[in-house]
């Protein structure tokens, strides 16, 4: 070999070597040149290695001998052409030799066109074509075998996808020549003929398209049996027409996807032994494999690695690698085998990449011959289908098969009661009962995966008082192209059969069991035939592709008669589990069972997809299984663990489920396990393979779905195709293709009037999204956050979460951070707290990220003060979670923070402290310190909150005049139409200056002063009219005023129905119990119960409120009893929270309640009144003054009556008489007698 030269070992198509520009043909039947090909493509391979292949039945002296001599023959041969480095133990090609089979694998990953179109030009043809080793080197032909196969199925691949991408770019030579190369290595391939017509069409030559078509057509009615699908037929019309085709399927990416990996070789010690002993039994295990749906791309050392899940994702993937595993070790005595479930990347050249091979290799060590070891992750996927024993370490023994053939089956605790089916129950519950009165027929239960089909079926089958005859036949999707499968397996277990039971055993059986039942058994065993057939060797039974003799209906009439014979006087019910699995042949048979309905009283039932279109008659009744509703799903959640998950969780179920009972429970059980509430709340692991299943059904077309899934559950068509790398037909087309398989759905837009679509299910777009690489998500999230700001800003400001989201995914930490901040504010300005609140979350995770610096700090500080005020807006005034941010924020406050700052924490601090305690407190964020740092901030802003913060202690304190002349500084300066977050100071001083008015003894001004209140509040934001509307409500508790509460009442329902506001929807609670007591409801009391409950855990500073409300409750129904239990847990509370305003009302109702307890006793009550008077006249509150004198004066002497005279001399010069109805009703008139307000 001259110097500068490159020599080239060309294996892909008949073997050559190429020397500049020379070209030397190389035999490949010999073993000299297969040992050079051999480590052509191994590399540098052992000796020892070479002689196991060359030579396995030669004597180590002889085959050493050989091995000599074949390299001596080598060197001098083809040494000028192809030049060896030999060693004493090994033999590898000279450096600078290159090796077409090398390149080939490395241009294959690649995504370029360029590098694809080359990758293309290297693949002449198979693998070493027309090459075989000589007989008796039988590992030698497999290792020839397998690579030709494995790089045969990568360059199929790689032309679509170079195909794809020529396509794409309109090179049309390069389109056409990719697609003829593909059809000669896949004749069938419907997307190069539907290239090539696209092709022709483009060249205005349908004669051409037409015959493309035809020729596609004739290659499956002879190889296959069958005919184009409807998509090319559609194409074909379209392009014969002369309209436009439409665009090709955007071109595959690499994919992350869960895999569950099997790996079997051989317990043997003995190296030699084990090889042998493996390459003899690779045959065997490779058909058990891909009889239960895996996969065997590539052998692994002496072992066999399997994939399941994979070229394409299923359904229990980890179930049917144990179910291969389990058949292997039975016909394999020295094998041994491990399972493993994880995560892979797929390359665009389908390599397989990641971990889950070397851990299922260890997981293998664990293994001893004839076991079968799996990983706690494949367990968990397999847990209730097979038994296990634990080996420690995360390890499992796989034992046997449980049985179980279904979830239901499968379950390893009750399930949860049956909720939200009460209708389709009652609808399935008629038909059979039709049929125990001898009416027969048909149902087919549709629904998609995990809706409740064979729940329902089980819980009304239990509620039967006479059950009857139940046959039950269950489909598989391991097995949808073997035929009668379902049938085969059903009459084993009817016949007591073992699966690998011979064809005379099986005859045997039927012939007896048939015998029992006919008298001319002939004619019914000729019609079962097809259900006895079996093969030998190695394949299992029902797999033959051959059509059945009998026709599938006659099959299924004679099963139907049989099994009827068989119930004898019984009704029978045959259940057809997941039908949509069955094959055509099943189809038939079911068809033919279901033309016999009516006949006898035989009831099928049949559970299937939505999307399942039967072979069968079209008059089948349907019953349609919808997803649950929100409560239904909440409650299905709560249920299936124990009511431990709290409302923020539930609303979560309800939001990723979609109402769905598999996903709800599932679900409910990942976040009761200990999940972190997120924005991404991932996929139960139990439903990845349903999922991956699911969106892989949309084909090439899923890259659109992918990107789209990066957007979010719902997302615009503007925007996917501003970050799209496709143009908008191909986007257009993917979307179409998205909602023609269910996918996504259309929904109203906003805004800008965008065109918005929704991917029905969120784990369904969760799939999608988690089926891309990291590094392809971070990419479309840059993207995506870079054209809302850019190109459409309307959006981005609407929604800043979206671009908040987006930054974070994409790594842009710093900007994702400011848009959280932002997102919260609006949620908060829009009052939705719970929104903010999780904004404020995702942005903090990213703050206490970085590193410890007075940047962080200013960063947390915002961040605390916002979250403080949400917690304000949520009515989370006294909640630890809402003291301990304010307790951190006031901490940030002394080293980052600015007076306005240390003002809105101490704001913040009030609330919770107010809220806790009531009154005033001379420690703590007073309103008096307020007001200390207003002053020196001189801010209107700032001096009109302190004042009504110090409206609201004193009003607490029961300083009522005070507490009015805070209240009316506060108004003193208008309405802010953007005030601050939290209360709203100009809003509140409203409604405490009304209460003040009242008890000072001004109703009309009280009254006057609510309706200006909530007149304001109702332009302001929905807390503010709920806040406004409860303390008008309130009032006119305190004033007995029916009226009003009933006005007040349905406008503040609706309010807090509509936006969740804790505290407020307790009061509407609790004006609503207080109408319905003083109605006579005794239900009141109940109802008012969990409202005083839920006050003292929310705001603990009101609870004496409601407590006297529902002492008053008491009072109404004649409960003094229960009333005077209320009032003493009332006085506890005013002295824990050293509240004052109410202490006169409490001791009033405690007069009250005694009198109905004591009649007899009136010195008792009389004791309570004058206390409550004494209260009263202290505080200068006048009204509760005038209550309690005027029942001291009906009961005592002439110093009560005094005390009567006096309270009216004060309302005569300080209040409003006129307008009390006190006074106006005579109800607190001693001289006309009194009665319980």
């Amino acid at each position: 070999m001259g110097e500068g030269t490159t020599v080239r070992l060309e294996l892909l198509g008949p073997p050559r070597a190429r020397n500049g520009e020379t070209v030397r043909p190389l035999g490949g039947h010999d073993k000299l040149h297969l040992l050079l090909f051999y480590i052509a493509v191994e590399g540098e391979t052992s000796r020892e290695c070479l002689l196991d292949l060359f030579w396995p039945d030669h004597a180590a002296p002889a085959a050493r001998s050989n091995l000599r001599q074949v390299l001596h023959k080598l060197r001098h041969q083809l040494g000028e052409v192809i030049p060896l480095t030999v060693g004493r133990q090994t033999v590898a090609l000279a450096p600078g030799v290159t090796v077409d089979v090398h390149d080939f694998l490395r241009l294959n990953e690649s995504t370029e066109r360029g590098d694809l179109t080359g990758a293309a030009a290297l693949y002449r043809g198979p693998f070493l074509d027309d090459c075989l080793p000589p007989l008796g080197l039988d590992a030698l032909e497999e290792w020839t075998l397998e690579w030709r196969d494995h790089l045969q199925a990568l360059a199929v691949d790689l032309f679509r996808r170079a195909l794809a991408l020529a396509e794409a770019a309109d090179q049309r030579g390069e389109w056409q020549q990719l697609a003829e190369r593909l059809l000669e290595l896949e004749p069938w391939e419907e997307e190069a003929h539907a290239a090539l017509m696209r092709r022709h069409a483009a060249d205005g030559d349908t004669a051409a398209v037409e015959a493309q078509y035809r020729r596609l057509a004739d290659v499956l009615a002879e190889e296959l049996g069958t005919e184009p699908g409807p998509d090319l037929q559609a194409l074909r019309d379209q392009l014969t027409r002369g309209e436009a085709p439409p665009p090709p399927p955007p071109p595959g990416r690499p994919e992350s996807r869960r895999l569950t990996a099997l790996y079997v070789d051989c317990a043997a010690e003995d190296a030699e032994e084990a090889l042998a002993v493996s390459a003899s039994a690779r045959t065997g295990i490779q058909r058990r494999v891909e009889e239960w749906g895996g996969c065997v791309p590539d052998f692994h050392g002496s072992g066999v690695l399997a994939w399941f899940g994979y070229p394409l994702p299923r359904e229990g993937a980890a179930r049917a690698a144990v179910a291969a595993a389990l058949a292997i070790l039975e016909t394999e005595p020295h094998a041994r085998a491990a399972v493993h479930s994880g995560t892979v990347v797929i390359s665009q050249g389908n390599e397989l990449m990641g971990r889950v091979p070397a851990t299922v290799v260890a997981v293998r060590d664990r293994a001893v011959a004839g076991e079968l070891v799996a990983s706690d992750a494949t367990r968990r996927l397999v847990q209730g289908y097979y038994r296990c024993e634990a080996m420690g370490d995360g390890l499992w023994r796989v034992v046997d098969t449980t049985g179980a053939r279904d979830r239901l089956e499968a379950r390893t605790a009750p399930p949860p009661p049956l909720i939200g089916r009460s209708a389709e129950a009652e609808r399935l519950r008629r038909h059979l009962e039709a049929l125990g009165r001898g009416q027969g027929g048909a149902l087919m239960l549709r629904g998609e995966a995990g809706v409740g089909k064979s729940r329902l079926l089980a819980e009304v089958l239990a509620t039967l008082p006479e059950r009857p005859v139940v046959h039950e036949i269950h489909c598989s999707e391991n097995f949808q192209e073997s035929t009668y499968w379902p049938v085969i397996e059903f009459m084993n277990q009817l016949l007591g059969l073992e699966p690998a039971a011979d064809e005379g055993e099986r005859h045997a059986r039927l012939a007896r069991y048939v015998g029992e039942l006919y008298a001319d058994p002939g004619a019914v065993l000729a019609r079962l035939a097809p259900l006895l057939r079996t093969r030998t060797g190695e394949e299992r039974w029902g797999t033959s592709e051959t059509t059945p003799a009998v026709p599938a209906g006659v099959v299924g009439a004679a099963l139907a008669d049989l099994l009827e014979r068989g119930a004898g006087t019984r009704p029978l019910l045959l259940l057809v589990e997941d039908v949509h699995w069955a094959d055509s042949a099943t189809c038939e048979l079911l068809n033919g069972i279901h033309n016999r309905a009516g006949e006898r009283p035989t009831l099928m039932l049949i559970t299937a997809r939505p999307d399942f279109r039967p072979g069968c008659d079209e008059n089948m009744e349907h019953l349609d299984l919808a997803p649950l509703g929100p409560s239904d799903t909440r409650a299905l959640a709560s249920a299936v663990v124990g009511g431990v998950l709290d409302d923020e969780a539930l609303d979560l179920v309800v939001r990723f489920t979609d109402g769905v009972p598999l996903y709800v429970e599932e679900t409910a059980r990942m976040l009761a396990a200990g999940d972190d509430l997120s924005e991404r709340l991932g996929i139960p692991e139990t439903l990845q393979d349903l999922l991956d299943a699911r969106i892989h059904r949309l084909g090439r077309w899923l890259p659109v779905a992918q990107l789209a899934a990066s957007l979010g559950r719902s997302f615009q068509r503007e925007l996917l195709l501003a970050i799209s790398p496709w143009d908008e037909e191909t986007v257009d087309h993917g979307i179409r293709a998205l909602l023609e398989e269910g996918v996504v759905e259309r929904e109203q837009g906003e805004g800008e009037r965008l065109e918005v679509i929704r991917f029905r299910h969120a784990l369904i777009q969760e799939a999608a999204y988690q089926s891309l690489l990291p590094s392809d998500r971070e990419e479309a999230h840059a993207a995506i956050a870079g054209a809302l700001r850019e190109q459409f800003p309307a959006l981005a400001r609407a929604h800043p979460e979206w671009v908040a989201r987006h930054l974070a995914a994409a790594g842009e930490d710093e900007a994702a951070i400011d848009h959280w901040l932002r997102a919260a504010g609006l949620a908060l300005h829009r009052s939705a707290p719970t929104e903010a609140l999780r904004h404020l979350r995702q942005g903090l995770k990213l703050v206490m990220q970085k590193e410890a610096s007075s940047e962080r700090d200013r960063q947390e500080l915002d961040y605390r003060l916002v979250q403080g005020s949400a917690y304000l807006v949520q009515g989370e005034y006294a909640s630890e979670s809402a003291s301990a941010v304010l307790d951190r924020a006031y901490q940030l406050c002394g080293t980052v923070g600015r007076i306005h700052e240390v003002f809105q924490v101490m704001w913040c601090l009030w609330h919770g402290e107010s809220s806790r305690r009531g009154g005033r407190s001379s420690e703590g964020a007073s309103g008096r310190r307020l007001l200390g740092l207003a002053i020196r901030m001189r801010e209107a802003g700032a001096l009109q909150r302190a004042h009504y913060a110090l409206a609201n202690d004193y009003f607490f304190a029961g300083e009522f005049a005070v507490s009015r002349h805070h209240a009316l500084q506060a108004r003193s300066w208008p309405p802010d139409t953007a005030p601050p977050l939290g209360d709203d100071p100009w809003l509140m001083a409203g409604a405490f200056l009304a209460w003040d008015e009242w008890f000072l003894g001004r109703a009309a001004r009280a009254r006057r002063v609510a309706e200006e209140t909530v007149a304001e509040a109702r332009r302001r934001r929905p807390q503010d009219r709920a806040m406004a509307l409860a303390f008008q409500g309130l009032l006119g508790v305190r004033a007995g005023d029916e009226a009003c509460v009933a006005a007040v009442l349905p406008e503040l329902e609706a309010t807090v129905a509509d936006y969740r506001l804790p505290i407020w929807q307790m009061a509407a609670e609790a004006l609503s119990a207080w109408l319905a007591a003083r109605h006579g409801e005794s239900a009141a009391v109940v109802r008012l119960a969990p409202t005083v409950a839920g006050s003292r855990e929310a705001m603990p500073a009101v609870v004496g409120l409601f407590q006297l409300i529902l002492a008053e409750a008491h009072l109404a129904l004649g409960d003094g009893e229960g009333a005077l239990a209320v009032l003493a847990e009332e006085a506890e509370a005013e002295a824990r929270y050293r509240q004052g305003h109410d202490r006169a009302e409490r001791r009033r109702r405690e007069g009250d309640a005694l009198r109905q307890v004591h009649p007899d006793q009136p010195e008792q009550a009389l004791h309570a009144y004058r206390a409550a008077a004494e209260v009263a006249r202290g505080q200068y509150a006048l009204v509760p003054w005038l209550r309690a004198a005027s029942r001291a004066a009906e009961l005592g002497g002439e110093t009560d009556r005094a005390d009567y005279e006096a309270a009216l001399a004060a309302l005569e010069a300080d209040g409003e008489p006129a307008e009390l109805p006190e006074l106006t009703d005579g109800s607190y008139c001693p001289t006309e007698g009194v009665a319980p307000n």
